[in-house]
């Protein structure tokens, strides 16, 4: 029995290594290949496993999303773009939830079918637009702006969600307000009283785990906290990922924030792809092919309600046409935190299966079409909107903009000390990485920029702009260290001049 099943998880492994390569060759995201693998892993056909084998260890995928959701959440990020994410980015999640969730009364659904399946309408696609914007060079275009900010904000709104759903799981036929008052408070006072403990507490325990020097003790002390306080939370009767999100959120300000990022993400892809496989197993291929003209017609309302949604409140915020299409045009596709949303309200019992397989067979056509629309969004926009050529003119020019290049430093003791201050003398701007905790603390106290992060690790290098890099400073003499971020570092920027400086004693170029 259990030589069988190891043969299975294998098979299960080699179909997903498949379609993950096939589909990034046809410029696919990986969500689609997962979601194949669960389809053939699942009842539909092999039956090699069934979604509740796999949610106890998918649900840790959802808890270490949104524990790097948490990481990325910044009060003064959120302050600079008050206009945009509360102002726009609300307007964008309720209008769409409202109109949504009429539609579906109109349908004659229950109230919390409505609730449930108008919030998951909303949600738009991060990790796929973001990667493509990212790709395209158009985070500093106004459109991938507005993107970012709505984006931002339906991470946000996530949370919310995630209280409301528990609450909203009751065994009788109606909620009693007074309960959901109660359990409101109650999430209320988890959340007071675990940012209060946290805020003091989780920055010394990762300052004690950081002396150590021990990658392994890091990776599982992050491990730990994601997990335990998501354990928590669920014992107060809230959701796990609720727990993993503060915790997030409470690292996120801290100096360990890109390593912690950079630590999580390897667990948090991993265990999001059997997430999404799970999600994949609850599909009934019967039922899909049952109601295949419904899916396509519920399809193309989606896209094209949720875009005129957006197009009309951007154009209700003064923001140009063109503008206004691009982004509509990028956000219309249904997001991966719409999974998770399905997936809760179907254990909870708030939503039949059949009406979740249909949104889930929706999102996944509509998360298939998302890189093409992003892609063309800006031409699609020029193409239905009447010439104007000051916005097409700042679109096309923010594209061939160059950014400033900075100096990045990869060790920050005395020589990257006295290197940085020849920098700052010369008005050049520059990023440091640095592995010990109490100088990256001294020096980000003094106002310099400098970060905890292993410059052998290829997230790190990329959030510390190494693209975008004029040079590269390298002042560590571990010959191992040396080895692995020369290479990593070449590998990334290989037009990057790379200078080495040991100890001041002799300096090569690469």
């Amino acid at each position: 029995m259990e030589h069988n099943a190891l043969i299975q998880i294998l098979l299960m492994l080699l179909v997903a290594i498949v379609a993950i390569a096939v589909l990034r060759r046809v410029g696919l995201p990986a969500i689609l290949a997962y979601l194949f693998t669960g389809v053939l892993s699942g009842p539909s056909v092999f039956h090699w496993f069934t979604a509740a084998q796999m949610h106890s260890v998918a649900e840790l995928g959802v808890v270490l999303l949104m524990f790097s959701l948490g990481l990325e959440f910044s009060l003064p990020r959120l302050w600079a773009m008050r206009r945009t994410v509360f102002g726009i980015g609300f307007a964008q999640v309720f209008v769409t939830a409202v109109i949504s969730g009429a539609v579906v009364l109109m349908l004659q659904m229950t109230l919390t079918e409505a609730l449930v399946l108008g919030s998951a309408i909303a949600l738009s696609s991060t990790a796929i637009v973001l990667k493509l914007l990212n790709e395209l060079d158009w985070l500093k275009q106004r459109h991938g702006e507005l993107s970012v900010s709505v984006l931002l904000f339906q991470d946000i709104a996530v949370v919310p969600l995630l209280i409301v759903l528990p609450l909203l799981a009751d065994t009788h036929v109606s909620v009693e307000l007074n309960n959901i008052v109660f359990d409101t408070l109650k999430g209320i006072l988890a959340f007071v009283a675990l940012m209060a403990f946290g805020k003091w507490a989780l920055p010394r325990i990762f300052d004690e785990v950081a002396r150590a020097r021990s990658s392994e003790l890091f990776v599982l002390s992050t491990l730990a906290v994601a997990l335990i306080t998501g354990a928590l939370t669920q014992w107060l009767g809230l959701s796990m990922a609720l727990g993993a999100f503060m915790a997030g959120m409470l690292l996120g300000e801290s100096q360990y924030k890109r390593q912690l990022e950079a630590d999580i993400r390897p667990f948090r892809d991993l265990l999001m792809g059997l997430f999404f496989i799970s999600i994949g197993m609850m599909l009934d291929f019967q039922l899909v092919l049952a109601y295949w003209w419904q899916i396509i017609a519920i399809l193309v309302v989606v896209l094209l309600g949720k875009s005129l949604t957006i197009y009309f409140i951007l154009r209700l915020f003064k923001e140009p046409k063109v503008v206004a299409i691009a982004t509509a045009l990028s956000l219309a596709q249904v997001g991966e935190f719409s999974f998770v949303i399905l997936s809760l309200a179907v254990s909870y019992q708030l939503l039949d299966t059949q009406i979740s397989t249909m949104f889930v067979m929706v999102a996944v056509l509509s998360m298939a079409l998302a890189p093409w629309l992003v892609r063309h969004s800006v031409n699609l926009a020029k193409l239905l909107s009447s010439p104007d050529l000051t916005v097409t003119n700042e679109m096309s020019s923010a594209m061939l903009t160059p950014q400033a290049g900075h100096v990045l430093i990869l060790g920050y003791g005395r020589v990257g000390q006295t290197i940085s201050r020849f920098l700052k003398a010369e008005a050049i701007p520059f990023v440091a990485l640095d592995l010990d905790p109490t100088r990256v603390t001294e020096a980000r106290t003094a106002g310099e920029p400098v970060y905890f992060g292993d410059a052998c690790k290829r997230a790190i290098l990329k959030q510390a702009g190494i693209k975008h890099a004029s040079m590269i400073v390298m002042t560590i003499d571990e010959p191992r260290f040396l080895d692995n971020a020369l290479a990593i570092c070449r590998e990334l920027a290989p037009a990057t001049k790379i200078w080495y400086v040991p100890m001041m004693t002799s300096i090569w170029q690469s």
